[in-house]
């Protein structure tokens, strides 16, 4: 099987396609806003607590459901983009 221009083996001296890093850099672009809109909501929170007229623990729950609700879209859309990245390669 002869390898495909976007797969540079270790000892070809061949650079990797731009092709190769672009998913990566798509994750690595999405969690660090998640982690930005993450520790920057907490700061907030006192102001977030009375322009809503609601208490603490209200807006402490949301954050956390936030948190638990983005983890697991965040692996699912990697692993989709993962396969789909995989299947669209040329041989």
């Amino acid at each position: 099987m002869t390898p495909s221009p976007h797969e540079a083996g270790p000892g070809d001296g061949k650079p990797p396609d731009h092709a190769t890093w672009l998913p990566l850099a798509v994750v690595c672009l999405a969690l660090g806003v998640e982690a930005y809109d993450a520790s920057s909501i907490p700061v907030a929170i006192s102001a977030i607590v009375s322009d809503l007229d609601t208490d603490l623990s209200t807006i402490q729950a949301a954050l956390v459901l936030f948190s638990v609700i983005c983890a697991p879209l965040m692996l699912t859309a990697g692993t989709l983009g993962s396969q789909s990245f995989r299947t669209n390669q040329p041989d």
